[in-house]
């Protein structure tokens, strides 16, 4: 009789450990596709699967830099599990005002920041995310320092690089040199004169125009969705905060209370009109700062 007991305890307590929460497959997305390269300013999409948590079930995202000796939070932000998922999206910001960073480009002179994210339920944490190797970028107009008027347009230069190594390039005609995957540092620009041209490199074209509509907002401080549904780049129209809400209401503290949106949180701007909505990147520090 004691020997069936012990059997009988020792099955549920498998059964038990079976059911166990459970927090894996996390990874940083853009959209759909795994990443593991990104840009300052970026939105990325902060992804995990879940077992044996139920949905809507509040989680805890914590994103950290790697640092030489300590590791530094660059945020915390709360998400929910939906359909044994959590999917949250997030602009890459801050990471300069770091005292990590600072020292390893005093060191070095230049740096690509490591991130990783972490996802708490409860007392369950999860292991650590792959890392995101995060890359600075370029978007300066070139004009003639004693006559801003007079704009640079479709001309040759050389960047030289924090890392050491140069590119060359072609401002377009507005006059803007657009470099992507720079590591972060001090850089250079060096214009050509018009007798280097045929010997640097003749085939260069301008960099085309970029579309104008946003596919993603970043939160900040004091918005709400009245105010963000207003923005002449969002819809203009503030009565439209509601296709937001319910766009992005599974990420929302709570899904019925449309005023608890987090500083840092970025929402999907969906489209109205079946129009095309394109991240503008090379605008996109003048609208989210």
């Amino acid at each position: 009789m004691k020997k069936t007991m012990f059997i009988v305890l020792l099955l549920g307590s498998i059964n038990v450990l079976i059911a166990q929460e459970n927090i894996k497959n996390l990874m940083w997305r853009n959209t759909d596709e795994v990443i593991a390269e990104a840009h300052i300013d970026e939105c990325v999409t902060i992804y995990a699967e879940t077992e044996n948590i139920n949905d809507n079930e509040k989680v805890t995202i914590s994103i950290w830099i790697k640092g030489d000796s300590n590791d530094d939070l660059l945020g915390e932000y709360i998400s929910r599990v939906n359909n044994n998922q959590i999917v949250f999206y997030w602009f890459i910001r801050g990471i300069k005002s770091f005292q990590n960073y600072i020292e390893e480009v005093k060191k070095n002179g230049f740096i690509i920041p490591q991130l990783y994210f972490v996802i708490q339920y409860g007392t369950r944490r999860s292991h650590a995310s792959n890392s995101l190797s995060v890359y600075d970028w370029l978007n300066k107009q070139l004009v003639i320092e004693d006559y801003p008027d007079i704009i640079l347009e479709n001309l040759y230069y050389i960047l030289l690089l924090p890392d050491g190594t140069q590119r060359n390039g072609r401002t377009d005609a507005g006059g803007y040199c657009r470099e992507l995957n720079l590591p972060m540092g001090m850089f250079e620009i060096e214009l050509l004169d018009e007798d280097e041209v045929d010997d640097y490199d003749p085939e260069i074209e301008p960099i085309a125009d970029i579309g104008n509509q946003l596919l993603f907002y970043n939160v900040r401080e004091h918005d709400n969705l009245w105010k963000i549904a207003g923005y002449d780049f969002v819809y203009g129209n503030s009565n439209l905060w509601r296709i937001i809400f319910e766009a992005n209401r599974h990420n929302f503290i709570d899904e019925n209370d449309p005023d608890l949106i987090e500083t840092g949180q970025a929402l999907i701007i969906p489209s109205i009109n079946n129009e095309i909505r394109t991240e503008v990147f090379w605008k996109i520090r003048e609208l989210i700062n």
